[in-house]
């Protein structure tokens, strides 16, 4: 019996991202254990969890999900799961912090892999994200305030210096870094 009771719109969150291929199978597992425990309580089952138990089997009969664990969402479908698109900025963010404090790409895509638990590939796709990764930074340390030093200047030109988008001190007097 576990002692974490899910609100019916959690239950309702983690079911509609079992139906999306989109569940962590640790939190298709809450669901499936709170079914269990209110039920051995003999409480009222929510109907957000029914219809998660109900849509889960449908999936299974219909050949839809081939296993009870894909059902159910305790298995992902194969293949590279998606990666929200907030995440994938955090991401971005993340590496080019590392890479602010003298990382190579590699070590940084490396760093950042292991702080969000994912592929050095997802993380290395997240890097599209790279400008919305230094806005963030921008944000973070209110520019104006607290602006870049000379090495991270440098970094930064070294990073990002053939972009169109970003613009150096030599490129613009106008803009700042």
């Amino acid at each position: 019996m576990t002692d974490e009771i899910l609100s019916r719109a959690e239950i309702h969150q983690i079911a509609s991202q079992v139906l999306d291929d989109e569940a962590d199978p640790e939190n298709a597992k809450k669901l499936i254990e709170q079914f269990r425990d209110t039920f051995d309580r003999e409480d009222r089952l929510p109907l957000e969890l029914l219809r998660y138990v109900r849509d889960s089997f449908d999936a299974y009969l219909s050949g839809e999900r081939k296993t009870l664990d894909r059902a159910f969402g305790r298995s992902r479908k194969p293949g590279r799961p998606k990666v929200e698109q907030s995440v994938q900025i955090e991401m971005a963010t993340e590496v080019l912090r590392a890479r602010l404090k003298g990382a190579t790409h590699q070590d940084a895509l490396l760093v950042t892999a292991e702080k969000f638990n994912r592929s050095e590939s997802i993380i290395g796709d997240a890097w599209v994200y790279q400008q919305e990764g230094l806005q963030m930074l921008r944000l973070e340390r209110d520019h104006d305030r607290h602006p870049w030093s000379a090495t991270e200047e440098v970094r930064l030109t070294e990073i990002f210096g053939e972009k169109g988008w970003f613009f150096t001190p030599e490129k613009s007097a106008s803009k700042s870094v």
